[in-house]
């Protein structure tokens, strides 16, 4: 008669696979919760800088690109007042041209011209969602 305890003859390997699986999925557990905390401790995406130079005529103002990060046209609005102008509307030209592309880049050396004036103390703002990177009066 066999007693319940006893090894029976191949049954020794048994309790290693075990151990070993049992390691390699707490492994794997500790891996994914280290991931998950790691990603809070990265830094928020920057806001871009731009030196901007801003030229008024009687029947646009335009926005040069003097130097900084490049920003995506998609990404840019001009506020004038109230009123917001983004890159879909048709008085929003870059380089005197119509945005046919939201990833085209405002750069060094482009210009944005907005066919609006703004009124007397009017206050104008060219901003990203993250950033204002011009703002002020034009007289």
């Amino acid at each position: 008669m066999r007693m319940c305890c006893e090894k029976r003859n191949g049954d020794y390997g048994l309790s290693s696979v075990v151990g070993e699986m049992l390691m390699l999925a707490a492994v794997v557990v500790i891996l994914a919760i280290v991931s998950v905390n790691a990603q809070a401790l990265l830094p928020p995406p920057r806001d871009p800088v731009v030196t901007v130079l801003v030229r008024n005529t009687t029947d646009n103002v335009t926005f040069y690109h003097k130097g900084g990060d490049a920003v995506r046209v998609g990404e840019l609005a001009v506020v004038v007042g109230k009123v917001r102008i983004t890159h879909t509307s048709p008085s929003f030209l870059l380089n005197g041209d119509p945005v046919a592309d939201p990833a085209d880049l405002f750069d060094l050396g482009d210009a944005i011209t907005i066919t609006r004036t703004p009124g007397e103390n009017e206050p104008v703002r060219l901003a990203t969602a993250r950033a204002v990177l011009w703002s002020g009066v034009i007289p």
